[in-house]
């Protein structure tokens, strides 16, 4: 299985104390991620922010620094909190009470939208989930 992207990071430059956060820019689809979709790679790329990776290049041409997601949010969303699990995603997680947003489907691997319904075959294993932490999120 090929790893994920880690993100893009612009180390701020110059005088200005920017740091912008670009966490649902990912569109780098490993294969094996789009066989796991229930509804194949259009169900995925509906949870992008279509090219808002473009939005900060001037500010990054500025000195701005940026981190820019290259992982897909289908896969790990890098603006989520890592305790953010839907427990029918993961198998056998068990542990709290899932965050308002979790319970709706989005939280830290997202579970199923509005227009496609439930995203996955299968829960993905808590080892998968903390392969999907190191490759995209803690970078």
């Amino acid at each position: 299985m090929s790893l994920l992207s880690p993100p893009i990071v612009h180390p701020p430059r110059g005088r200005l104390p920017v740091v912008l956060s670009v966490p649902h820019a990912g569109r780098a689809y490993p294969d094996w991620l789009v066989d796991l979709a229930r509804h194949g790679r259009h169900s995925l790329t509906a949870l992008e922010d279509p090219l808002v990776d473009r939005l900060v290049w001037r500010a990054v041409g500025h000195g701005a620094g940026a981190v820019i997601a290259q992982a897909p949010r289908a896969a790990i969303d890098c603006n989520r909190a890592e305790d953010e699990i839907d427990p029918a995603v993961i198998q056998g997680h068990r542990r709290g009470r899932p965050s308002p947003r979790a319970r709706g489907g989005l939280g830290i691997v997202p579970s199923r939208t509005a227009a496609h319904g439930h995203l996955w075959r299968q829960p993905i294993s808590t080892g998968e989930l903390e392969r999907r932490l190191r490759d995209a999120y803690f970078p």
